[in-house]
């Protein structure tokens, strides 16, 4: 099963997924990056910070992006 990195870029700066997510296939990590994207938005929202410029970079595991 391939491994899928969940990268994040936003106003504090770049973090990157060092363990990543085995799944089955580019569609499974891009829902799994709009999951994550919801989750992150909800927790700034309620810290009363938004930072709508931050993204998910999905990438596979030759870190190409998907």
């Amino acid at each position: 099963m391939p491994r899928y990195h969940f990268n994040i870029r936003n106003g504090h700066g770049f973090t990157a997924d060092e363990e990543g997510l085995d799944l089955s296939s580019e569609r499974d990590a891009r829902i799994q990056a709009i999951q994550g994207a919801r989750s992150l938005i909800s927790a700034e929202v309620l810290e009363g910070t938004l930072d709508l410029d931050g993204q998910i970079e999905v990438t596979d595991e030759q870190n190409d992006a998907v």
